[in-house]
C-alpha cells in the first residue's frame, strides 16, 4: 500500500480517480480477482479501469463525453417539439393533460423531463408563498373597496349547542369582512333569508356614510345562496335592489368556490376557536354584549399577522389620517325585530337611510327589550 501512495503522491486525481488508479494498480500487482476483492467490485469493472489506463494513462480515468450517444428509446425531437408548443399555447397545462392531448406513449416523468429542459416548470406554490402574493393583492385596495359577506350556522358548534336549544344565541351570524384592512362587522338573525342580509346590508351601509365612505366605490361581494341571489329565476333580490339604491356594486363568486371569500372563512373559524368555543351564554342579552366586547377587541386590538401584524382599526388609521376611532366603533345588529319596518320603508326613498340603529318601539320580551336599549344607549 505505501508502494501506491509513493505511486500517486504527484499525480492530481479526483477522489472517483484515485480508486480507478488503485483497481489498475492492484490488477498489476495481484491480479483481477485480487484487485477486485480488495476494492470490493467486480472482475469487470476493474478490467474495464486497467485497460482504459493502459490505454490513456491519466486521461483514461476520466468519464468519457456522452456527446452523440443516441439511445434507441431516446424521445424523438419532433415529439420534444410538439410537447413544448403543447405547454406553451394550452395554458401551460400538466404532463398528463398533455400526454392525453397528444395521445403520446410516454410517461408522465418523461414528459415532465422534457419541460424542465426547456425551464417550463415552476415550483410548487407553498401556503407561505400564496399568502405572501394575496397581500400584494390586498394592499392595492382602498378600505371598504371591498367587503365579503357570508352566513356562519350556530347549529353545528358544540360547546354552544345547550344555549342554541335554549334560544340564547341565535341561528345564524351575518359576517361582513372588509378586504383590505380585515375590519368585521356583524349581525344576528333566526331567519336566513334575502330581508335579514338586506336589513344587514342597510345597516352597514348606513355605517360606511358615517365614516365618509364614496358608496360609488363599494362592492359586496357574496357566494349564490338564496339569502343573498334568485339562483332559480336569476330575478332581482331584496338584497340585491338594497345595495343597487345605494349605488353600490354587487359582486357574486363562482359556484363551489368558497375560497373566494376566503377571508370571511378565515374570520369564521377565528371567531369560533377564540370566543364561541370558550364563552358561555345564559341569556341572550349576555350574547350580545360579549359579541360587541369581542367584535371590539377585534377590531381595534386583535393584530393581524398577515396585514403586516396591525388591527384593522390601525391599518385603517393609517390609510385615513383624519380618522376618528370612536366611529370606527360598530355595534352589531339583530335583523329580526326589524323585518315588519324594513318591508314597509324599502321601496319609500323619502325613508332611505332611516335604519341608524335598533328600532326601540318594537314590541320584544323584556330580555331582547334590554338588549336592544343596551346598544342604543351605547350608539
Amino acid at each position: 500500500m505505501l508502494d501506491l501512495m509513493t505511486e500517486i503522491k504527484d499525480k492530481d486525481f479526483s477522489s472517483t480517480e484515485m480508486i480507478r488508479y488503485q483497481m489498475y494498480y492492484l490488477s498489476e500487482k495481484y491480479g483481477v480477482s485480487e484487485a477486485a476483492r480488495r476494492i470490493g467490485t467486480t472482475r469487470k469493472t476493474v478490467r474495464l479501469w486497467r485497460d482504459r489506463y493502459r490505454k490513456d494513462k491519466e486521461n483514461g480515468l476520466k468519464n468519457l463525453s456522452r456527446i452523440g450517444q443516441n439511445h434507441p428509446l431516446k424521445m424523438p425531437e419532433s415529439v420534444q417539439n410538439a410537447i413544448l408548443n403543447e405547454r406553451k399555447v394550452r395554458g401551460n397545462p400538466g404532463a398528463q393533460t398533455i400526454i392525453n392531448n397528444l395521445k403520446l406513449n410516454y410517461s408522465a416523468k418523461t414528459v415532465n423531463k422534457v419541460l424542465k429542459r426547456a425551464g417550463l416548470t415552476s415550483k410548487h406554490k407553498t401556503r407561505y408563498r400564496k399568502r405572501k402574493d394575496m397581500r400584494a393583492i390586498k394592499a392595492s385596495y382602498k378600505p371598504m373597496e371591498k367587503i365579503q359577506i357570508d352566513i356562519k350556522y350556530y347549529n353545528d358548534i358544540a360547546p354552544q349547542y345547550e344555549a342554541y336549544q335554549k334560544k340564547a344565541i341565535p341561528k345564524y351570524q351575518i359576517t361582513g369582512r372588509d378586504y383590505r384592512t380585515g375590519m368585521v362587522f356583524l349581525g344576528f338573525t333566526n331567519h336566513k333569508d334575502a330581508i335579514s342580509t338586506s336589513i344587514f346590508a342597510e345597516y352597514l351601509i348606513e355605517y360606511l356614510k358615517g365614516l365618509g365612505t364614496d358608496l360609488n366605490n363599494v362592492a359586496f361581494q357574496t357566494d349564490n345562496g338564496t339569502e343573498f341571489v334568485d339562483p332559480l329565476y336569476n330575478s332581482a333580490t331584496i338584497f340585491e335592489e338594497t345595495l343597487a339604491k345605494h349605488g353600490i356594486r354587487h359582486l357574486r363568486i363562482p359556484p363551489r368556490a368558497p375560497t373566494f371569500n376566503s377571508d370571511v372563512e378565515s374570520f369564521h373559524n377565528t371567531i369560533e376557536k377564540e370566543f364561541l368555543d370558550i364563552e358561555r351564554f345564559p341569556s341572550l342579552f349576555e350574547f350580545y354584549v360579549k359579541s360587541y366586547i369581542y367584535l371590539t377587541y377585534y377590531n381595534h386590538i386583535r393584530k393581524i399577522r398577515t396585514r403586516d401584524n396591525k388591527s384593522p382599526v390601525e391599518t385603517y388609521c393609517e390609510l385615513n389620517e383624519n380618522s376618528n376611532r370612536l366611529k370606527l366603533c360598530y355595534i352589531p345588529i339583530f335583523c329580526d325585530p326589524l323585518r315588519k319596518v324594513f318591508l314597509a320603508n324599502h321601496n319609500d326613498p323619502d325613508k332611505s337611510g332611516y335604519l341608524k340603529g335598533f328600532h326601540p318601539k318594537k314590541k320584544q320580551d323584556a330580555n331582547q327589550q334590554s338588549c336592544f336599549h343596551g346598544f342604543l344607549h351605547l350608539r
